[in-house]
């Protein structure tokens, strides 16, 4: 099967139930709609529009998105390629370069060229050709894209699920960020407002880390960040585990914040060591 239709968009709610192809954001919290009202044939397309999240299969890289391509789009590929995948590039004709500048990896491209008729940009597997008022349309023309999908597929062993956390949130998820930059040498005041400020530090501590530079924490950034901990530590990082398991915020490890840990990972069904590893620190904020 090749030469198929494929929309996109934030609101789903617009595209035609029986869709061919439906691409979309699941990390980002304007997403409206579910894909539940689509046909049973439906074949669905992730995108990852910051940077974080390679259990999606597409990077959106363009500005206001995943930006600049010299921060993003090779240790994106990256995390691809060790999960055992490709991964592709939604780009437009004036971006292309640039990213194939910033990668020797290999990567399926979605190209964009909006002339509203339906056509193939050379080297490409999709072609966005038309920008509607809802959403947009692209011809896809590579029958064997995209890989497994992530909507439709059990998940990757091994690869969790972790919150897209970006400026403009607030809350108990981001007092854990900031309390985790704090342990990694980038201390900001533990608000719970994810402001410029934090943004700039969680930039400050990717850039340090080797990551992609987009200033939001999901599935790339949460794993470095994180500090495992145990009875006997102390510091800023012990604090993050303590704010979400509302006992007293003392930075120390002690009996009470093991416990608190014990009975927590006994309810998530996670192993009962007292530890906060990485399994644990998923839990934990994916809680929030």
């Amino acid at each position: 099967m090749t030469n198929r239709t494929m929309y996109d968009a934030l609101d789903l709610t617009g595209i035609p139930t029986n869709a061919q192809m439906v691409a979309y954001y699941p990390h980002d919290s304007r997403t409206s709609g579910s894909i539940s009202r689509f046909s049973a044939s439906t074949v669905f397309v992730t995108i990852d529009n910051h940077g974080n999240h390679t259990d999606c299969e597409v990077l959106d890289v363009e500005p206001g998105a995943a930006w600049p391509p010299s921060s993003v789009v090779d240790p994106w590929l990256a995390a691809k390629q060790a999960e055992g995948k490709t991964g592709t590039i939604y780009a437009n004709l004036a971006n292309i370069a640039t990213v194939r500048a910033a990668t020797k990896r290999a990567f399926f491209w979605w190209a964009a060229q909006w002339t509203n008729v339906p056509h193939s940009v050379a080297g490409s597997v999709a072609t966005q050709y038309e920008g509607a008022a809802r959403y947009d349309i692209s011809l896809v023309t590579d029958a064997n894209w995209p890989e497994a999908s992530a909507a439709t597929s059990p998940p990757v062993s091994g690869v969790a699920h972790w919150p897209d956390i970006n400026q403009g949130r607030r809350g108990t998820v981001v007092k854990v960020i900031q309390y985790l930059l704090g342990a990694r040498g980038h201390a900001v005041t533990v608000d719970g407002d994810f402001g410029p400020k934090t943004k700039s530090a969680v930039e400050a501590f990717q850039r340090s880390a080797g990551l992609p530079v987009n200033g939001g924490v999901g599935s790339v950034t949460w794993p470095r960040l994180i500090v495992t901990v145990q009875r006997g530590s102390t510091g800023d990082a012990v604090m993050a585990v303590q704010v979400v398991l509302k006992v007293k915020v003392d930075g120390n490890f002690g009996p009470s914040t093991q416990a608190a840990v014990r009975s927590f990972q006994s309810a998530r069904g996670l192993s009962v060591d007292g530890v906060v590893g990485p399994n644990t620190w998923n839990a934990l904020v994916n809680s929030l």
